[in-house]
């Protein structure tokens, strides 16, 4: 048998693009059917800690001096509870209105978020 050679590189300043939609893991009837706490992870994990924050601070969840992996985790904790799903399913539908009027010519002067 022969044996060969593995080859790699890996660049820790190269950001990787998600395509994943938040939304996929949000579910009408039971998220925990939907939603993959890894990919998840890996979702959250292209957020810079600002956008985190927000996030927790629209839960009313936030405490100060916390790294962006325990942001992650509190994240993760809350929204994968099954009795935060309403407040969950409202916020990704706020965040993507929001996204929706900085994406207008007219509205995106008007959004400072």
């Amino acid at each position: 048998m022969e044996e060969g050679n593995i080859n790699f590189f890996l660049s820790e300043n190269e950001k990787i693009e998600s395509d994943i939609d938040l939304s996929q893991f949000i579910n009408d009837n039971d998220i925990h059917q939907t939603y993959d706490i890894e990919q998840l992870e890996l979702y959250y994990k292209n957020y810079n800690v600002k956008s985190l924050i927000q996030i927790l601070q629209y839960y009313k969840i936030y405490k100060p001096k916390m790294v962006k992996d325990e942001l992650i985790q509190v994240l993760l904790f809350f929204e994968t509870e099954p009795n935060n799903h309403d407040i969950v399913f409202r916020r990704v539908r706020l965040w993507q209105n929001i996204q929706e009027l900085k994406d207008d010519p007219y509205f995106s002067k008007y959004i400072m978020f």
